[in-house]
């Protein structure tokens, strides 16, 4: 599959997705309809990994893709960290940032999982507890 979504096996309030090879905005609208049910049953906060490092191309029409299904994300999602080196993935986030339609979600990056989970705990660490938004 090109898309995975698990629970991350040492964070249980954070979803790692993994991108594979060639995959399609139809295949992410079908990931989120099954990830999001399951992401909204936490009580509190969810985080989410988007691991871009096993992808093969940008899909294209990503801007529109990304602000179709940014607000079908579940409702207690706070932050999104994609991983990724890839500049053009990276050149994406920022422009995606400046029109994110759902600001409370905050987005960074990180070039590997490892460092993902590490900028994930250090703002749950500076985290108020707000749920705006929700």
């Amino acid at each position: 599959m090109p898309i995975s979504v698990d629970w991350h096996p040492t964070e249980p309030t954070i979803r790692h997705w993994r991108f594979v090879g060639v995959w399609s905005w139809m295949e992410l609208r079908q990931e989120l309809t099954r990830s999001v049910p399951v992401a909204e049953s936490v009580s509190g906060r969810m985080d989410a990994i988007m691991d871009f490092t096993g992808m093969s191309m940008i899909v294209p029409g990503w801007m529109a893709g990304l602000r179709g299904v940014a607000p079908k994300a579940a409702r207690n999602l706070r932050m999104v960290v994609v991983v990724s080196t890839s500049p053009l993935i990276l050149t994406a986030l920022k422009m995606f940032r400046a029109v994110n339609p759902r600001p409370h979600v905050r987005l960074a990056s990180a070039p590997t999982v490892a460092e993902a989970i590490k900028v994930i705990l250090a703002d749950r660490l500076n985290d108020t507890g707000s749920m705006a938004g929700v």
